[in-house]
């Protein structure tokens, strides 16, 4: 498997220093891709690269095939720590919330989800 920051694919090259930008979808990062002339072939990173068998490096990850799981097959155990802004405190008070109503993490986010499905 080839390393993002040595693939040369349809005539663009990650460079392994360059500027990178963090995918909103995925978290993970594609290239800052300024000349338009080469086209960017996915806007999420990951779909592309792994479609073309490009795997992540340390110095640039991309997304994981794992990232595209389908969110019923994903579980949820904790709030993440970026939910409350890093606040723990108000974490804690979520979670004894969320405890409070009999439920657990992942009750809350698959009736959530429920929610924005309806939508």
């Amino acid at each position: 498997m080839a390393v993002l920051s040595a693939a040369t694919i349809g005539g663009y090259r990650c460079e392994r220093h360059g500027a990178h930008l963090q995918c909103h979808l995925c978290r993970g990062m594609m290239p800052n891709r300024t000349n338009l002339q080469v086209p960017l072939h996915c806007l999420f990173c990951g779909a592309y690269w792994s479609s073309q068998n490009v795997t992540h490096g340390e110095s640039t990850p991309v997304c994981s095939r794992d990232t595209f799981r389908p969110i019923s097959e994903r579980t949820a155990t904790r709030i993440p720590s970026t939910t409350h802004e890093m606040n723990r405190h108000e974490q804690d008070i979520t979670q004894r919330c969320i405890a409070k109503m009999g439920k657990t993490v992942q009750d809350v986010v698959a009736e959530w989800f429920s929610l924005f499905n309806d939508r």
